[in-house]
């Protein structure tokens, strides 16, 4: 009730509604029981964004293994991945090799901007 008025219900089956002032709480209570698959993963969770870190070797098992994870999660919960906004960075000492697409519907990027701070895949060249 604002100034004496009602305004009229509107009925929202899944996800939290985008631009709200509570939307970025209501995110955080609706993710926190994302984990990973393997503790030795990290899950950043801020807002409305989620980072996943995999330290693992060159088959990329491990992180196909996470991202099936956050699928099944998202299903589970009614609320699809925007894989739009997602995107992979393999961070390693030496880039000669050209490692594959680990999972083919995110694409791969050679810095990804997290939190105000930027990323490069080659911090020691």
């Amino acid at each position: 009730m604002v100034d004496g008025m009602v305004t009229e219900y509107l009925y929202i089956n899944r996800g939290v509604p985008q631009g709200t002032v509570l939307g970025p709480v209501l995110f955080s209570i609706m993710v926190d029981d994302i984990k990973t698959a393997d503790p030795s993963n990290a899950l950043v969770k801020f807002a409305d964004d989620l980072t996943l870190g995999v330290p693992g070797n060159e088959s990329g098992d491990t992180s196909r293994s996470e991202a099936a994870c956050l699928q099944d999660w998202a299903e589970e919960n009614r609320m699809p991945l925007n894989l739009e906004k997602a995107y992979d960075m393999v961070v390693r000492r030496h880039t000669s090799v050209v490692l594959p697409e680990l999972i083919p519907s995110i694409k791969r990027k050679t810095w990804l901007k997290l939190l105000g701070v930027t990323l490069q895949d080659n911090p020691c060249n």
